[in-house]
This record gives C-alpha cells, sequence and structure tokens, in this order.
C-alpha cells in the first residue's frame, strides 16, 4: 500500500509532499490543478519510462519517492526482493532519479537497481490505469499471479519456481557435460586416425631433416643442372680454357655445399682436370721456347 509520496523539480512542480492512509482516498481539483502530474510522478516512480523533458525548466534533474507498506506484501514480491539481495523490513522506499543529461537511476531501500528491475517490483506495488488504459485483469501476463494469489497458492509457486530454476541448471549442467563428451569422443576419433596414419608412416628419427634436404635439393636441382652443363662444355666444347675451366669449377663450388656431397666428386674431378691442362699448357709452352 502507498504511504507517502514526495515529488521534486518533475514538470511543474518544485515540490510536493502526499501522505495516504488506509482506506479510499481521492484526490479533486480542478482541470489543471495538478492531479495528473502526481499519477505520473507515481508512474515513474514504479518504471515508467521518461526522458529529460520531465524535469521543471529551471532543475537540473527531477525526484520521485514513493513509500510502500509492506506488511500485507504478497509472497511474490518478497520473492522478487530476497532475489535482488533487497533489505526488507515492514516498508519499501522506491526513489527515482532523472537527470538533464536523460539518464535514469532507480533505487530500492536505497539500493541501486536496474530500472527493469524496478519496473518488475513496480508490478506489484501499484496498477495504474486511465480512460484508455487496459487493466492488469485483462493482461494475459498476470492471470496466473492473480490466481496464485486468489487461492493462496503464492508459497507454493514460489516453491515451484526454486524448484524449476534448480532443473534448469541441473540440465544445463548435464547437456554441457553431454558436450564435453562428445568433443573427447570426437578428439579421440581424430588422435586414432593420426596415430593410425604416424604407424603407417613409420617414421624414424632424422627423417625430418633428410626429407627437408631433399626438398633443398629438388629445388636447386635445376641450378646444379645448369652448373654441371657448364662444367661438361667447358671440358667438351670448343675453346677449352684454363679460364672456362676455372670458371666452371667456382659455378660447381658455390653450389657444393648446399648439395649435400653430391657435388664433391664432380669439383675434385674437374680439379684434377684443370690440374693436368694448366700442366700440360706449362709443358707446352716450355716445349716452344726450347725450338725456339
Amino acid at each position: 500500500m502507498l504511504t507517502h509520496l514526495h515529488i521534486r523539480d518533475f514538470a511543474i512542480i518544485d515540490a510536493v509532499e502526499l501522505e495516504l492512509g488506509r482506506g479510499l482516498c481521492v484526490l479533486t481539483g480542478e482541470t489543471g490543478a495538478g492531479k495528473s502530474i502526481l499519477v505520473d510522478a507515481l508512474q515513474l516512480a514504479v518504471g515508467a519510462r521518461a526522458g529529460s523533458e520531465v524535469i521543471r525548466h529551471d532543475a537540473t534533474r527531477a525526484e520521485v519517492t514513493a513509500t510502500f507498506d509492506l506488511t500485507q506484501a504478497p509472497a511474490g514480491l518478497r520473492a522478487l526482493l530476497e532475489e535482488q539481495s533487497i533489505e526488507m523490513g515492514d516498508e519499501l522506499l522506491v526513489r527515482r532519479v532523472i537527470t538533464r543529461e536523460g539518464k535514469s537511476r532507480a533505487y530500492l531501500n536505497g539500493q541501486a537497481v536496474p530500472v527493469q528491475v524496478l519496473r518488475e517490483v513496480g508490478e506489484w506495488l501499484a496498477e495504474i490505469h486511465g480512460q484508455h488504459a487496459d487493466r492488469a485483469l485483462v493482461d494475459v501476463g498476470a492471470h496466473r499471479r492473480l490466481l496464485d494469489a486468489f487461492g493462496a497458492l503464492e508459497g507454493t509457486a514460489a516453491e515451484v519456481a526454486a524448484l524449476w530454476d534448480k532443473t534448469s541448471v541441473a540440465q544445463a549442467e548435464l547437456e554441457a557435460h553431454r558436450s564435453l563428451m562428445a568433443r573427447a569422443e570426437a578428439e579421440r576419433d581424430y588422435l586414432e586416425h593420426a596415430a593410425e596414419e604416424l604407424r603407417v608412416l613409420n617414421p624414424v628419427d632424422g627423417e625430418e631433416a633428410k626429407l627437408a634436404e631433399a626438398r633443398q635439393m629438388m629445388m636447386s636441382a635445376e641450378q646444379y643442372a645448369e652448373a654441371l652443363t657448364d662444367a661438361e662444355e667447358a671440358l667438351a666444347g670448343d675453346g677449352t680454357s684454363v679460364a672456362r675451366l676455372n670458371a666452371a669449377l667456382r659455378k660447381l663450388e658455390r653450389r657444393r655445399e648446399s648439395a649435400g656431397g653430391r657435388l664433391d666428386h664432380v669439383c675434385q674431378a674437374l680439379d684434377r682436370v684443370l690440374a693436368e691442362v694448366s700442366e700440360a699448357e706449362q709443358i707446352g709452352r716450355a716445349s716452344c721456347r726450347e725450338r725456339v
């Protein structure tokens, strides 16, 4: 039950306080006296949407505080407040603040809460309807709550809701474990397949290095072939000379280290040929000088 309403800097109101007692309370007055503003302020307090336009023109923020008697509060409301860890007693102090920047803050018994939580709590605190507004009675979402309240089944409904929450959590955990098991099964199949492939391949120690060397050899095969061709032409072609043989040997030796020993014999043989040719040229020159 609403017992007190305090409004500050809301619409055209500077500040006003309203005390309400038990039973029927009626506010009367001429058109424009501000009756609707009080109702709008109460709507704001229980979670209605609002922007900076509700702030009085020369103020920086609007504030509405409503006090509700909880001595006969339904179990559903108490369960909702307990869920949000709101300290409860015989009264609930609801406070709503709207700033000039359009920001909205809500408080329940001094504790800050999201506006959505305030709106859920407000549905239990007040039912506001006007000439063209629908009543909660025709709200399908409220039928079960009203039926539980009529049959004094709110406590039982809260117990069922708690059991349902536990069941949902357990179901989610079960699905998570099933997902983990399925993933583990898939990983096992992959590992078994990979192990079988390794068994068939039968890799040996150092094989990776040998394969890398073979790959490098294949990538450089064209260069080796070109160097060997130059050496062959230097030996068998026209105009064979020590200079051509030297050039062919240097070209082979530049590729000798990366060839993994495959060009060693060729280089050694060509080196011997070069030495023989050099010696033959020296002997020939010496013979020519003797004849002269």
